[in-house]
């Protein structure tokens, strides 16, 4: 009887805090999720000043740039391109909103984000949320050609509080340029990579004619200023190091841009198997950057920066799906110690 007793408590203890966690006062009808709430201000997850890589690719999962870890929760950004909290104080999730009675799809709701524009990052700085629309290109057809030309939808950047409040345009960007996924702030400035297309360009040439150049925007007057210019094909970061930002580059024996075709198959995926990779590092404050002195195998292989040091290892099944490669024969498997 006492068994029993137990269980049964157990299992009201439980359908009350379901009941808990799932508790709103503002619903949302329009999607089923209800609407959680934060303060305006929140204590920055960082010291303030410390060098820190968000979205980067050697980053750890908390700093994807789709979504953001803070002390108070964690930010979500949605297919619906709506902005979501777990709140880890109350344990609840939902849409950030704190509108009566909002629907969430129009452009008073200070969650939704404008549906024609993206892909987005998050992260903090200075105290304030930023968002970054990282700008979009698309081509059209026509019966003329392959490509009749490139919609271009600029990038800007924004800061906002915690709440999502006082959104405000902190920066945008000209035609054929957009921003990448990874960003770097000391809350002063936000350092991001830009890639510049002419204005003639195709689909078949975006690979390979194009220019990338690292910036540094002023949080404080949203002023833009190229930093430094990298290779095309350093399109991200990999972390930050020490004081240093990190980015890898693929070099291959030959200019892939020259082997473009059926007819270059072999050659392509023998260029392909023989390439290697380079990290540079960019000083932040005068914009040197430098090639690290060791260069490593660069097929199927990722990185990460842990506890502040960067490891670069083996995922190659990732990479012969992505890059159309038939086979790569013998692949060691290490786990590689990047020095600086």
């Amino acid at each position: 009887m006492k068994k029993s007793f137990s269980c049964i408590l157990l299992a009201l203890f439980l359908v009350s805090l379901l009941a808990a966690c799932g508790s709103t006062e503002n619903p949302s009808s329009a999607s089923g999720v209800p609407s959680v709430q934060t303060p305006a201000s929140v204590e920055p997850l960082y010291p303030t000043g410390q060098l820190r890589a968000y979205g980067a690719e050697g980053t750890s999962g908390a700093h994807w740039s789709d979504f953001l870890n803070t002390r108070k929760g964690l930010y979500e950004i949605t297919s619906e391109n709506i902005i979501t909290l777990t709140n880890y104080t109350t344990r609840q999730y939902g849409i950030l909103c704190s509108e009566e009675g909002c629907t969430h799809n129009s452009e008073s709701c200070p969650a939704l984000l404008p549906s024609s524009s993206g892909p987005y990052s998050l992260l903090e700085a200075a105290g304030k949320l930023v968002l970054v629309d990282r700008g979009y290109q698309e081509f059209t057809y026509s019966e003329e050609g392959p490509y009749d030309g490139a919609i271009y939808t600029p990038a800007t950047v924004y800061t906002m509080d915690y709440d999502l409040k006082n959104r405000t345009p902190l920066c945008t960007f000209g035609d054929r340029e957009i921003l990448g996924d990874g960003w770097i702030t000391d809350d002063k400035y936000l350092y991001g990579i830009r890639t510049r297309y002419p204005e003639d360009i195709t689909a078949e040439d975006m690979e390979y004619i194009k220019t990338r150049t690292i910036v540094k925007i002023s949080l404080a007057k949203g002023e833009i200023t190229d930093l430094c210019e990298l290779d095309p094909r350093e399109e991200f970061f990999v972390g930050v190091l020490g004081n240093e930002m990190l980015t890898r580059c693929i070099e291959y024996p030959i200019d892939n841009s020259t082997l473009i075709g059926e007819e270059n198959h072999d050659a392509w995926d023998k260029n392909v198997q023989q390439s290697r990779m380079a990290h540079y590092t960019i000083n932040p404050a005068t914009g040197a950057r430098a090639r690290l002195p060791k260069d490593y195998p660069s097929i199927g292989f990722g990185g990460s920066v842990l506890d502040g040091e960067y490891f670069y290892y083996n995922c190659v099944e990732d990479f012969t799906w992505n890059q159309g490669i038939d086979s790569i024969g013998p692949t060691p498997q290490p786990i590689y110690k990047v020095h600086l």
